[in-house]
């Protein structure tokens, strides 16, 4: 029986190499538990994430159209972001580089702010992880 992964556990794992090698056993499209405890399907494997990217109800998200049409709202986020600053010195790829992208996502995909579950460390930690491409174009 296969058990959904839980994505928070990759900041407790003692092995993040052993813990993406253990889900990519298991079948490439299940269910799993996003940081905050939602459920989610979980993609991995090439093939099934082209999949997904060329099923239209998810490539409608991410046409130029649609993120020229973001550009007002990605800068109120950069705004946002700006003034939670101040006047203080700030880490730019902690406070901007890392937050951004991740909430310009979130809205293309129409993820409510509340439902964000952004962590200072999530985008460090999953920028650390190691990409493989497996030889594919």
């Amino acid at each position: 029986m296969t058990v959904e992964p839980r994505l928070a556990d990759l900041f407790t794992t003692p092995d993040r190499d052993e813990f993406w090698a253990a889900i990519g056993l298991e079948p490439p499209v299940r269910r799993a538990s996003y940081f905050d405890g939602t459920p989610i399907w979980l993609v991995t494997g090439y093939d099934a994430t082209i999949a997904v990217i060329k099923d239209p109800a998810v490539s409608r998200a991410f046409t130029v159209g649609r993120v020229n049409a973001l550009r007002p709202r990605i800068q109120q986020i950069i705004d946002e972001l700006i003034a939670d600053i101040g006047d203080e010195e700030f880490d730019y790829i902690e406070r901007i580089a890392h937050p951004l992208p991740v909430r310009v996502i979130c809205e293309l995909l129409g993820v409510p702010p509340t439902q964000i579950a952004w962590q200072p460390g999530l985008a460090r930690a999953l920028s650390a992880l190691p990409v493989r491409f497996e030889g594919r174009a």
